[in-house]
């Protein structure tokens, strides 16, 4: 009879375990900082070789998502506090592009924190600042553009078909191009930032 409810008793301590440590849905956290820091090793050559080598020689990503998984998610699940920070503004990621056509400039100056891209751009004719304005996109929300001193000038929105409205400050549609359209624009600013 001992043995039996010894047997019951580890039954129900391991149904338990279980069930706290069960996979949960969360953040992944552990996983989007090995994959924040493999963005910025380098070039893209660089980030490229450092992800086949942890990705696929060494599983430190599927390691990541597995300890996600099985600890980390369901830390946070059942105590509301996960362990693992997520990327933050900190560790952001930037990179500034300057496209030259004679004697205009166009500095566009972008920043990824994880929870907002920001795109800064500044138009310059000789060394004279014409004008700025800054960009903010963040997931499932419309971009926002706003002036030099901050205040909104308009938003873009991004449809479920690839298609973006552009927006006046008041909400106004005032432009849309479809995917194909934005396409070709970003391949004439690719050809024309390659060139110079």
């Amino acid at each position: 009879m001992m043995g039996r409810q010894k047997t019951l008793q580890q039954v129900v301590a391991l149904a338990c375990v279980g069930t706290l440590l069960s996979g949960c849905y969360g953040p992944f956290n552990a996983w989007h900082q090995v994959h924040h820091w493999n963005g910025q090793v380098g070039s893209k050559w660089a980030n490229e070789v450092v992800f086949l080598a942890i990705g696929v020689l060494l599983p430190v990503y599927g390691l990541a998502g597995l300890a996600d998984v099985l600890i980390f998610n369901s830390i946070e699940f059942w105590t509301g506090d996960n362990p693992i920070d997520p990327p933050s503004a900190t560790m952001a990621q930037a990179d500034t592009k300057t496209i030259t056509r004679g004697n205009q400039r166009v500095i566009l100056e972008r920043t990824d924190t994880g929870e907002a891209r920001q795109m800064r751009m500044a138009i310059y004719e000789g060394d004279q600042l014409v004008r700025e304005f800054s960009m903010e996109a963040r997931l499932d929300e419309p971009t926002v553009v706003k002036d030099a001193e901050g205040n909104v000038i308009g938003s873009a929105q991004t449809l479920a078909d690839g298609t973006i409205v552009l927006l006046d400050a008041q909400g106004r549609e005032q432009s849309r191009y479809s995917s194909r359209q934005i396409d070709r624009i970003a391949k004439k600013v690719g050809a024309a930032s390659a060139r110079d």
